[in-house]
């Protein structure tokens, strides 16, 4: 998120209006993170891998001010983007970040976030585990 960060951010918006509910949907699975979101005034943190259904049902409870119990998504964690499938499809051409990047006209930052991700989502170890495992799942086409 540019600029504030954004447990600076909620604190502000709580300040300013307290009944105000605050849903935080991100990339990241940290413990550290989440509580410090929630201390900041956070009502929830979701990964945005969360099943609609799920981000529905959170919304609510949220709104009637329920506490927020999430169960993972069922094989949500292992499905890529197609996004993130695109940089795999170009790291198994051998591309670097900086390669990939300029095909995308991303970031190298993203690159990076995005391979981030994929080694997450596929338990992988490194690039070229990374493209065997997405292949084997059908995730990308092999070469």
């Amino acid at each position: 998120m540019p600029g504030a960060t954004a447990q600076v951010t909620i604190a502000a918006v709580k300040r300013s209006s307290p009944e105000t509910r605050i849903i935080v949907l991100t990339m990241h699975n940290d413990d550290v993170l989440e509580s410090s979101l929630n201390r900041a005034g956070a009502d929830a943190f979701l990964s945005k891998t969360i099943a609609i259904s799920d981000l529905v049902a959170v919304t609510l409870n949220v709104l009637a001010g329920r506490p927020v119990q999430i169960a993972p998504a069922r094989g949500a964690d292992r499905s890529m983007t197609s996004r993130e499938a695109e940089v795999l499809r170009l790291v198994a051409q051998a591309s670097s970040n900086r390669d990939v990047a300029s095909k995308l006209n991303i970031a190298e930052g993203t690159v990076r976030r995005h391979l981030s991700s994929i080694f997450g989502k596929l338990g992988a170890t490194s690039r070229w585990d990374a493209v065997r495992k997405a292949e084997r799942l059908g995730e990308i086409g092999g070469e």
